[in-house]
């Protein structure tokens, strides 16, 4: 299971979590808004749900959401809109067709929550290099 934070500018962008998760499959959208994707093989074999994100009802440490701050800052983000991904991807590969989906051109920050909170390209990276951006704690060196 996996659990991360994606915060993207909505300046000039529609975004919404059916909107996220249309962008892997037909989502579900539950009374709380929060949309579903699975397999088609069923939940089983993977499934992946973005919701809203508010911190408060999250257990995300204050430390995490301080540097999460900053690097929005530093994005020069205009409107950031954070939202929660969790999923599974036991015979899929939904979060890794979420994070190619998105377009680089959009200023997006992803905490993975397992220690690194950076913006889009840095993850495209890891997953072009074949390296698990879900779980990895730190960043390699890149060349």
């Amino acid at each position: 299971m996996y659990t991360f934070v994606l915060v993207v500018d909505s300046a000039n962008h529609l975004f919404t979590a059916e909107k996220i998760a249309e962008r892997v499959g037909n989502p579900n959208v539950e009374a709380d808004g929060r949309s579903v994707v699975e397999s088609p093989n069923g939940p089983r074999d993977g499934w992946i749900a973005v919701s809203a994100f508010n911190s408060e009802g999250y257990d995300y440490p204050e430390e995490n959401y301080e540097i999460l701050k900053a690097a929005i800052a530093t994005a020069q983000m205009d409107k950031p809109l954070p939202f929660l991904i969790e999923g599974r991807d036991t015979n899929t590969s939904l979060a890794n067709d979420l994070l190619t989906s998105l377009d680089v051109n959009t200023k997006t920050i992803i905490d993975n929550d397992h220690g690194i909170i950076a913006e889009l390209p840095v993850f495209k990276k890891l997953a072009e290099m074949g390296i698990d951006w879900l779980h990895q704690e730190s960043l390699p060196h890149f060349d």
